[in-house]
Parts: structure tokens; C-alpha cells; sequence
């Protein structure tokens, strides 16, 4: 009893686990193509078992469970914790008869001889009933299986010279299916394919490279399995456009083609038309495609297999051909051709295909320590660093008048000079010293890179790059997220016991408005202006297997977190539940919180806050930061202590020395030594 017990226990826990991560997908759809990526290798699990799985570990790849293993002669390493999964138990049962007014049943193992024997002369109609249990997989990263026995248990992936042979695979899978492919002229460098569902056709553009092809290919496969019968015809339009990238994301993602920028916003766009959708449920088209997908794995695969198994063996022969003919390339290629070839900072695939140059035409040579300086200036001053920006896979997010990045919010880009700054690095300037930094080239690799991507192979011909006019993005009202019913249990709990907080100032926290649960249960830090008016507010999970954090739309962020108790005394941390450490600790030594204020930038390049609280907090007189223990937080906490001498040279700047990676690590290993705190993601992205 106790064990059925525990179960249910894990079960309830396992579920809120999953609710909390649906909740997470829809507020962040961008996160759901993701999800699909790391799905197309667990194509045999359901869509719950692969978002927890990659809640827990984003990195798996293939995984079993411990019995599974030993069966395959390897052993789960010592230490290793498993990943939760749910899985279904199934139990034959049959009607006995009712009692009190309800019908009670009886499994058929324990049947009595008397009733086997009916259930066999067919007089008693047994039936299935399914419920779920919680179990432990383990990645193969956790067993001893060593890397060189991995493609035994999972594909390794396709190079792009598979491209076209997985093309033609996919293509005699379509015709297995009745469905017919043709490449044709569709008049459009735009168009890149279609599915037209009464003739059953795909039509690829015949502009495409091997790559685009698949690519395009996948998506109207989608369309044609998922959408090609009478009864889907009307079917909404962004509907079907989201199930067919669906199947799209997940077939690319095993074929070795990666999840683009361009495929996550066609994606995120058709997903924000149908969430506002009647009947639109996000679990109902995951469950869909998810089961399509599987159907087409186990159909596709042992023809794409068959396929590559006979290329594999026609290649010895095609082999010394290469070989040849690339000796023969190496010598008559420009010098430093094959360098651009393999650098981070790629062309894009273009619209058209290129014409095809004879195999020994030689290039012309092109001296690059003597190019014209118009070009130079032109790839400084005329190609848009927002642009580069977004062919490099970041996304621009303009707060006032500069740009941040979402996925490095230290960067600073300003579309007026064309450059960046990012704090967390000290390093900035032009759009070379961009692709330097974010692409790993040096400076002639950036300056070939940017040439052949923006200026094009003459040196007399600089296109003028214009940018499309963007009207300006009305600024969001900042609004806090709904409030959960209750007393914010699920927050107060993570936050004292998770995270070792004291509850007295979680409580004090509560009643000033600082802190509350909202409705899908983060926790919510509420930061306020000099006039006591909520500006700014940041939310982080309180589940353990997850790192969602993000700040609300319309914040401020130049106010960040701050507990002001009007003193001279100001702690300064990264993130609101470090600045919450650091009253705790000193309450713990016996010193009076309310004789300094606790504040939090609520990341590193947002010290903007700090000056802000000065500003308007004239009676501080003494500045204590306690950044992050790691190279990004000494970076942030240098550069404010420059700053601070020269914009407040009154100020008494000192920096607290902390054990662990941040203040409240500290708190955790000072409160539990025996049990220090697990390694939690940080609070705010840098």
C-alpha cells in the first residue's frame, strides 16, 4: 500500500511537472520547434516522455533503462540519476458484480477456475484498462558504453553530400504513398514548393540546391500525408501550415539539415494565429504529428538505409575519382578559399541556383591587402549589423534606441554608428569586429566572410544595401502576470526550501508586493520605481528540471529588484534571489537587515539599474557588489566600479567575497553542508 502510495505520489509530481512545461510551450512557441528538433531522435516516445526527457537532460540522445542496458551488456555509471518518464500499465479486467451501488471488477490473473473458464467459452468479456506509472531511463552518455559502439544503437546523422540521395529516398517513400513529386519553374524565387491536395502532387521549385529541396520537400510532405484527404480541405490554414512544419522540423532535424531562424518564425507565426483559434488545443496537434511521425519513420527508414547501404557501396570506386579531382582543385583554387569555406560565418544558401563553373576554370585571384578602402568602409558603414546579427541565428530585440540580443542580453547594438558593444566581454565595435567575436574568425576571415556574403565577387560592384523600413514597434504596457489563486504555496516552498531562503523575509517579501505566484506558478520579482509603482518584473520557474526565466513584456530595465529600507548601506547582486541571500545570511551573523537595501541589476549588462537607484536614492553612501563568482560577474562588477568612480565619485564602492558560484550557493552550502544545493541554472540570461 505504501508503495502504490509513493506512485501516486510520483505520478502527481510527474504531472505538475508536465502542466508546468505545456504552460512554458505556449508562452514561448519558439521553444515547441525546439522541442520537435530533439524529438526527431525519440520518434518511439510520446511527446510528453520527450519534453520531459528534455527538461531533464536537453542533451540525450538515445536512452533505455537500467535493465535495458545490462540486457545490452553495458552498465549505468555509478552516481547517475535517472530521467522521469511516464509509462502505461495495462491490466485485463472483468465485471464480478456491483456492491453499494457500483460495479466492482477483478483482474483475470486472479481469476478464479470457474471464471478463466467462462472468459474462455467466451461468457465473460474481459477488457483493458490503462493507467500510468513514473519510471527511470538513463541517457547513453550515463553507461559505460564507450563512443565508438554509439551508431549501434543511433544514427549518427547525414552530411549535406546526403542530401540529394535522402531527396530521391523521400521522393520513392511519396510514390509508396500515392503521392506524386515534380520539380517545375512555379515562376517565384519565393515559392519554393507547394501540395496540391485534389492531384496529389508536390511540386518542388527547380531552382533549389540538394539542400533546399529536402527542406522544401519535408514541409509539403507534411502537407500531403497530414492534409490530403476531403476531410481536411477546409481545415484552417495556419493550421495546416503548423502540422506540416511539424513533421517538417523533426524529418530536417534527423536528416542532418538544422532548425533555422527563418523555419522558427514561419513556425511561431502560424502558432500565435491559432492559439486564438476556437478549437485550437497545442496537445491535440502534437499528439497528431507525433504519431504521423512515427508512422513515417518506420516506413521511411529502411528505404533511406537501403539506399545509403547501396551508395556506400558504388563509393570505393567514386572514391579515387575525388581524391583526383580535389588534388588537381587544391592546386588551382585561390589560397585562401577553402579558410572561407569552414568558417562559422556562412553565405546564405542562394534563392537560385548558381551556374555551374567548368571544373579547372581558375578563379581570378584577388588580393585582399589591396582591396579599394570603399569596400572596407562599405561592409563597416553600409551592410546593416542588425542584419548580420540575424544571419548569424541571433534576434534582435530593440529596447528605446539601441538593440539588445535575446540570446546574450550584455550586447548592446546601436543601428545609428552601426556598431555593438557587449558588456559581459569588454569588446565591441564594427560590424568586422562583430563577426570577429561572434562568428571565432580573425580579421581576414571576417573581412572575406563579409565580402562574399554582402558585397558580392566584383570589388567595382558595392550593393547598396537598404534596409526595409520597420515602423516602430509601439511600446508594450507593462502589465503583471496574473496572480494564482491561494497562498502561493508552490513559490514560498521552492523559495525556503529549495532555495534556503528565510521564511521571515519571504513573508515580508509577500506583503510588500515584491514577490507572488502567478498563475502558470513562477515566481514573479516585482521591481519598483523611486515613487513606489511596480515598472519592472521578472519571472523564473520553480520547477527544478527547468530554466525558464524571462522578464515581462514593457518592463523597465533600468529599475531591477530592490528590498529598500531608505538605508546608506546598498548590496548590489545579479539576481533577485542573491540579493534576498545576502539578508539572510546577515540575519543568520545577527545584523539588522533594514540597515542596508538589497538590490538586483537582474543581469550583468543592466547595471543601468544600479545608477538609477542612486540617482534617486541620494542618502546611499556605500555600494557592496556581489556579482556571480565567474569571469562574466568580475567583468560586470569592474566595469561598475569604473563607472562609479568617475559618474559617483562620492560613493564607497567594496565587493563581498562569496563561496560558490553565486550568493545564494553560498546560502545553501552554509544552511545544508551536508547536502549542498544542487547546481540550479542562473536567474537572469546573460
Amino acid at each position: 500500500m505504501a508503495k502504490a502510495g509513493v506512485q501516486s505520489d510520483k505520478s502527481k509530481e510527474i504531472k505538475s511537472t508536465l502542466d508546468g512545461l505545456i504552460d512554458n510551450y505556449r508562452a514561448n512557441p519558439e521553444d515547441i520547434a525546439e522541442l520537435l528538433a530533439f524529438k526527431s531522435r525519440f520518434y518511439q516516445y510520446s511527446m510528453n516522455n520527450a519534453a520531459l526527457i528534455r527538461s531533464q537532460n536537453p542533451y540525450s540522445t538515445y536512452v533505455a533503462s537500467y535493465e535495458d542496458w545490462k540486457e545490452k551488456g553495458y552498465q549505468v555509471q555509478r552516481g547517475q540519476h535517472g530521467i522521469k518518464i511516464i509509462f502505461p500499465i495495462r491490466t485485463e479486467i472483468f465485471e464480478v458484480g456491483e456492491k453499494d451501488g457500483k460495479k466492482q471488477y477483478r483482474r483475470v490473473t486472479n481469476a478464479t477456475p470457474e471464471e478463466k473458464a467462462m472468459i474462455e467459452r467466451g461468457q465473460i468479456k474481459p477488457f483493458t484498462t490503462t493507467r500510468f506509472g513514473v519510471g527511470n531511463v538513463f541517457d547513453i552518455s550515463q553507461t559505460d558504453c564507450p563512443a565508438e559502439d554509439y551508431p549501434e544503437f543511433y544514427h549518427m546523422g547525414y552530411t549535406s553530400d546526403r542530401h540529394a540521395l535522402l531527396y530521391n529516398a523521400v521522393k520513392q517513400y511519396a510514390g509508396l504513398k500515392g503521392i506524386s513529386v515534380e520539380e517545375a519553374d512555379l515562376h517565384s524565387i519565393s515559392l519554393r514548393g507547394q501540395f496540391a491536395p485534389l492531384s496529389n502532387i508536390i511540386r518542388i521549385s527547380d531552382k533549389l540546391n540538394d539542400t533546399e529541396k529536402l527542406s522544401t520537400f519535408t514541409h509539403e510532405l507534411g502537407h500531403a500525408l497530414l492534409h490530403g484527404d476531403p476531410a481536411s480541405f477546409n481545415k484552417n490554414s495556419s493550421v495546416k501550415e503548423l502540422e506540416a512544419d511539424c513533421i517538417s522540423i523533426m524529418l530536417q532535424q534527423e536528416m542532418g539539415i538544422d532548425l533555422t531562424d527563418s523555419r522558427k518564425k514561419h513556425f511561431v507565426q502560424h502558432y500565435n494565429i491559432c492559439k486564438d483559434l476556437e478549437d485550437f488545443k497545442l496537445e491535440d496537434v502534437l499528439k497528431n504529428v507525433n504519431l504521423a511521425y512515427f508512422n513515417i519513420r518506420n516506413e521511411l527508414d529502411p528505404i533511406i538505409e537501403k539506399a545509403v547501404a547501396e551508395a556506400e557501396r558504388e563509393e570505393p570506386n567514386n572514391r579515387v575519382q575525388m581524391t583526383e579531382d580535389y588534388q588537381v582543385a587544391d592546386q588551382i583554387a585561390e589560397p585562401e578559399q577553402a579558410l572561407i569555406e569552414r568558417t562559422p560565418l556562412q553565405p546564405p544558401v542562394p534563392d537560385v541556383a548558381p551556374v555551374p563553373k567548368p571544373h579547372h576554370q581558375k578563379e581570378p585571384q584577388r588580393d585582399y591587402k589591396e582591396q579599394d578602402a570603399a569596400v572596407l568602409d562599405y561592409i563597416k558603414r553600409g551592410v546593416s549589423i542588425l542584419r548580420i546579427a540575424e544571419d548569424m541565428g541571433f534576434t534582435p530585440q530593440q529596447i528605446g534606441g539601441y538593440y539588445t540580443l535575446k540570446e546574450h542580453d550584455s550586447v548592446r547594438i546601436y543601428p545609428d554608428t552601426n556598431s555593438f558593444h557587449r558588456f559581459s566581454a569588454d569588446v565591441g565595435g564594427s560590424t568586422i569586429d562583430f563577426a570577429m567575436h561572434f562568428g571565432g574568425l580573425n580579421e581576414k576571415e571576417a573581412i572575406k566572410s563579409l565580402k562574399e556574403k554582402y558585397v558580392g565577387d566584383r570589388l567595382d560592384s558595392l550593393p547598396q544595401y537598404t534596409p526595409e523600413p520597420k515602423p516602430a514597434p509601439e511600446p508594450k504596457k507593462f502589465e503583471l502576470p496574473q496572480k494564482a489563486q491561494g497562498k502561493f504555496a508552490r513559490v514560498y516552498a521552492y523559495l525556503t526550501k529549495t532555495r534556503c531562503l528565510d521564511v521571515g523575509i519571504v513573508q515580508g517579501c509577500m506583503k510588500d508586493g515584491l514577490i507572488y505566484e502567478d498563475n502558470k506558478h513562477n515566481v514573479v520579482f516585482v521591481g519598483k520605481d523611486a515613487e513606489g509603482t511596480a515598472a519592472y518584473a521578472t519571472r523564473h520557474t520553480t520547477l527544478t528540471d527547468s530554466d525558464f526565466k524571462r522578464d515581462v513584456a514593457g518592463s523597465r530595465q533600468d529599475i531591477g529588484f530592490m528590498v529598500d529600507h531608505k538605508a546608506s548601506r546598498l548590496y548590489v547582486t545579479e539576481a533577485p534571489i542573491d540579493a534576498l541571500s545576502i539578508m539572510c545570511l546577515r540575519k543568520q551573523q545577527g545584523h539588522d537587515i533594514k540597515d542596508a537595501n538589497y538590490m538586483a541589476t537582474c543581469g550583468t549588462g543592466k547595471d543601468a539599474a544600479l545608477y538609477y537607484r542612486l540617482r534617486t536614492n541620494p542618502h546611499i553612501q556605500e555600494v557592496i557588489l556581489a556579482n556571480d563568482n565567474d569571469e562574466a560577474g568580475k567583468t560586470a562588477s569592474r566595469k561598475i566600479f569604473q563607472t562609479l568612480k568617475k559618474e559617483f565619485p562620492e560613493i564607497k564602492i567594496s565587493c563581498l567575497k562569496i563561496n560558490g558560484k553565486d550568493v545564494n550557493e553560498h546560502l545553501c552550502q552554509k544552511k545544508c553542508p551536508k547536502n549542498p544545493k544542487k547546481k540550479i541554472a542562473q536567474e537572469v540570461e546573460r
